[in-house]
């Protein structure tokens, strides 16, 4: 049973290690003080404070200007103009010395796999990429969580009838309605992403959709623990329509404002995903569009360890 154990700690210990770039031998290290204490508090690697990023602007109105954000911690700032860096992962970032990181311990990473335990995020065609990067990766942090997304999913369509022409996320090898699916998956915390679609209708319009889904969804699942994933923005000047940055910010912003008030967490994606003047940066833009890559989908990685982290003090 000890040795089962430890595998198991060495599973997590490797993903984090080798995924965050950290050298063979602060893995061993780790490893090693992991197998000569099962209750895994020496064991110590090297892994970046991974937190969220900054908040959101309250208050924006549809058309409202956005402001310039801080870069997110963990990630490189955007390259200015005349640059040569590509944003990406930099574990000195947040602490200011050179290669410096904070501390994560097997046992912490055990409580971060615990806490995602159960857990299941319901989104649109982002969030479907998300779902493939996790699928993907070697992290088993990333690897257990459960998604119920779909193309073209919304808010408003999330309320439609199972039909021919409805875009449910297919669970059990049938669509069904969002809160049907939450409650036969036994979900213990809902991650929500949505707006990017819902943005053709306005802002308006929308808010209310979100506090009905979330009804629903408890309606089901009284238990479940509701957090909000910001929508993301898309790239500088290829918004459509309503389908604008302004809008999306000011959604946001509302979003996270309610999420306050109803008791649901909140995650904002959108800003670290952010060029600083609220487009998304090109380095994260898969379609010159909205959709995302593979280093986006790591600042995603990166947010969930930070609001694990954040819920469990450590």
């Amino acid at each position: 049973m000890r040795r089962a154990f430890i595998r198991y700690i060495s599973a997590i210990v490797a993903a984090v290690c080798f995924a965050g770039g950290v050298c063979h031998s602060t893995y061993a290290a780790a490893m090693g003080q992991a197998a000569g204490a099962v209750g895994m508090q020496q064991g110590v690697l090297s892994q970046p404070n991974l937190q969220p990023g900054a908040a959101l602007q309250p208050n924006l109105q549809p058309g409202a200007a956005v402001q310039p954000a801080a870069p997110f911690p963990g990630v490189a700032a955007p390259a200015q103009a005349g640059g040569t860096g590509v944003p990406g992962f930099d574990p000195s970032a947040q602490t200011g010395g050179a290669g410096a990181a904070s501390v994560v311990t097997p046992a912490q990473l055990m409580q971060i796999s615990g806490f995602y335990s159960n857990t299941v995020l319901v989104g649109d065609s982002v969030m479907v990429g998300f779902r493939n990067y996790c699928a993907r990766s070697s992290d088993p942090v990333m690897k257990q969580l459960k998604f119920l997304a779909a193309g073209s999913l919304s808010l408003h369509n999330a309320f439609w009838d199972v039909s021919s022409r409805s875009v449910h996320p297919l669970y059990m090898g049938a669509q069904r309605q969002v809160w049907e699916s939450v409650q036969l998956m036994g979900a213990q915390r809902v991650f929500l992403f949505f707006g990017i679609n819902d943005m053709c209708y306005g802002v308006e319009p929308t808010l209310p959709l979100y506090l009905q889904l979330v009804s629903k969804i408890k309606e089901y699942s009284p238990a479940a623990e509701i957090t909000i994933i910001s929508a993301t923005y898309t790239k500088k000047d290829r918004g459509k329509g309503l389908l604008n940055n302004a809008n999306i910010a000011a959604f946001n912003s509302n979003m996270q404002m309610l999420a306050a008030k109803n008791g649901w967490g909140f995650i904002d994606i959108a800003t670290p995903l952010s060029d600083g003047a609220g487009n998304l940066l090109p380095a994260y833009c898969s379609d010159n569009y909205l959709h995302q890559t593979n280093s986006a989908y790591e600042v995603w990685r990166l947010a969930m360890y930070g609001y694990a982290r954040k819920r469990l003090g450590i």
